[in-house]
């Protein structure tokens, strides 16, 4: 027989695997490669956001000018949110080669709305995209970002999202990019099972019919997470909904935080970003890390052996729900790093 936190720990574990096959049949229905409508070739406005990146910025230019689309059919809008090292220099050299790339340089802060989002605001102010793609200055697209986010959109749809993928190299690399996988993945599944959580600022696309039924980034209210907001905005305003992509052809790569301070600082403003998370995200959270916490705390309330298949049992659960995306992008290399991540993501959890 059982104890009581015996099956008080079976049920929550039992109610954490039910929750993933959830998700899985989510990433399914995401992954699907139909489209909405045959390929057209809109008017697309690309605006990078981009505040002392010169590191990284040459990259992410080179790999936009790679793009396989018509360049009279788009504009790549480069915002310089003053910067203090030389991003600025960098983008003017390598835009002269490019008639559809543009820079704009902010000198002030926002009045109104500030940060990020005062950067993208002022961009799509002078965007004459229908609609409007998003990604970072520390990330490279693929050359069929563009035409294959595109094909997304119907009357329906006025967000699409898509993964972004970390460069992994070595263990403290390979936890990052993990948790990034599992956090794309939950927010891909619910949109797959039509209750749509948020996308991610770094690959995101909406239409200017979405962006102008909120007023856009100036209608909304501000936020740390600007793509959160603004998508949980269109949302609740508006009749559009939300479509996330597990698609090789519209990932995005980046860069993983160098430190565990920035790590740490990130999570503060992804957890101060998610005060407005809507019920089904903190559900499936929220399950999440109740059943990391009960777990945790009962090493010396059962059976050792006991508890050590209930965590197997959701080891294998979380390996299962990001099979997919990692099958999908030709990254199982980072099962290797997935026992270091599991401990990882109890303890900061």
């Amino acid at each position: 027989m059982f104890s009581t936190i015996e099956l008080i720990l079976l049920l929550c574990v039992l109610l954490y695997i039910t929750d993933i096959l959830w998700l899985r049949i989510g990433l399914l229905r995401t992954s699907s490669k139909k489209e909405l409508q045959k390929l057209v070739f809109p008017f697309v406005t690309v605006v990078v956001a981009a505040r002392n990146e010169e590191k990284n910025i040459l990259q992410c230019l080179e790999s936009l000018s790679q793009l396989e689309y018509p360049q009279d059919k788009i504009e790549i809008i480069v915002v310089d949110d003053r910067s203090t090292d030389k991003t600025s220099s960098i983008v003017t050299t390598f835009i002269k080669q490019f008639s559809h790339f543009r820079l704009i340089q902010i000198k002030t802060e926002g009045t109104t709305i500030k940060g990020k989002a005062n950067a993208l605001a002022v961009a799509l102010d002078e965007a004459r995209g229908e609609i409007f793609m998003f990604t970072d200055a520390d990330c490279s697209v693929s050359s069929k970002w563009v035409k294959t986010t595109i094909k997304n959109f119907g009357d329906s749809i006025g967000i699409v999202g898509s993964y972004t993928l970390l460069n992994a190299e070595n263990t403290f690399e390979g936890i990052q990019a993990l948790d990034w996988l599992i956090h794309f993945s939950v927010s891909a599944a619910l949109a797959g099972n039509n209750v749509p959580l948020t996308v991610i600022g770094n690959n995101f696309s909406i239409s200017k019919k979405a962006y102008d039924g909120v007023n856009g980034f100036r209608g909304i209210p501000f936020s740390i997470t600007e793509d959160y907001a603004l998508a949980l905005a269109v949302l609740k305003q508006t009749k559009f909904r939300v479509k996330f992509l597990l698609n090789s052809e519209t990932l995005v790569k980046s860069f993983p935080c160098e430190t565990w301070k920035q790590i740490y600082r990130q999570k503060q403003r992804w957890g101060f970003g998610a005060n407005e998370m809507v019920l089904p995200g903190i559900i499936v959270i929220g399950l999440g890390y109740i059943t990391h916490l009960l777990l945790l705390c009962s090493f010396f309330l059962v059976p050792v052996m006991f508890l050590w298949k209930l965590f197997a049992a959701k080891f294998l659960a979380d390996i299962f729900l990001l099979w997919k995306p990692m099958k999908e992008f030709r990254a199982r290399r980072l099962l290797k790093y997935f026992i270091p991540f599991e401990i990882y993501f109890y303890l900061y959890g």
